[in-house]
């Protein structure tokens, strides 16, 4: 029996499909990003249930995706997407409802152009959840080093060396 997926329903009823991180869907998934986001005017898709179905009116695709759609993306798919935005800053609210100790460290790690050095702010909130947590059965030095270890892992030392960098200056 067949089931609508999410490119499918968003198709019948002229949504919005949001694709999160495009970059990291395999080839089977792109190729049918490409007949999903094709010309409305001829795009048509057969159903394995034997339904032919068409975009309607209003269906619109937004893909999300970490680094430059020119590095990783298939020509033919970067083309579905003729606008382009650059996000370079984290969005100040995001920044806000971090602790100040950590919000210097969060802004600053989080969209630096090298994945492996890069700490999300996800990350950042992880870590000061985790942190408050163990303060109350840990010093605080204790609890920020246990806290970066557990979230942070392997980057544990960068994370600790980004707070005090942040708290130089003036974070």
């Amino acid at each position: 029996m067949w089931h609508d997926g999410p490119a499918i329903a968003a198709w019948r009823i002229g949504g919005r499909l949001v694709v999160n991180e495009i970059q990291r869907g395999g080839a089977d998934c792109h190729a049918l990003l490409l007949a999903i986001t094709d010309d409305p005017e001829i795009a048509q898709i057969d159903l394995p249930s034997g339904e032919k179905v068409k975009p309607a009116a209003g269906f619109a695709v937004v893909a999300t995706m970490n680094g430059d759609p020119k590095e990783v993306l298939d020509p033919a798919l970067q083309d579905r997407f003729p606008v382009t935005i650059n996000i370079d800053k984290v969005h100040p609210e995001a920044i806000a409802q971090l602790p100040p100790d950590v919000q210097q460290a969060a802004e600053k790690t989080a969209l630096i152009d090298n994945e492996e050095r890069r700490i999300s702010v996800r990350a950042w909130y992880a870590f000061v959840h985790l942190r408050q947590k163990l303060m109350k059965s840990y010093s605080e030095q204790e609890a920020q080093q246990l806290a970066a270890t557990a979230v942070f892992n392997t980057r544990a030392q960068d994370a600790l060396d980004a707070l005090v960098i942040g708290a130089s200056q003036g974070g």
